[in-house]
């Protein structure tokens, strides 16, 4: 029994730890793909003039958004004492 365990939670590390770095790749490409579209948008390949029409226009990418929802998620669940 206690050999199942522990393979269980070495299964889940491992799964969870895959969907994190999966995630993180996945944030990276949207964020590619934002930073292209606003290239094509405003007609600059300079990435400074792009991350001030980002910062001007109130745009900010998905791995940003993503990091702070996830923040804000552990901080929810750390007041609820619940994980759901």
């Amino acid at each position: 029994m206690a050999l199942s365990t522990n393979v269980t939670s070495y299964l889940l590390t491992y799964l969870l730890t895959y969907l994190i770095l999966l995630c993180y790749r996945l944030s990276q490409l949207v964020d590619f793909t934002v930073n292209r579209v606003l290239m094509k948008l405003f007609e600059s390949s300079n990435s400074i003039d792009i991350e001030q029409c980002r910062y001007f226009f109130h745009i900010e990418l998905p791995s940003v958004q993503l990091q702070r929802r996830f923040v804000k998620f552990l901080a929810n669940a750390a007041d609820d004492d619940k994980v759901y």
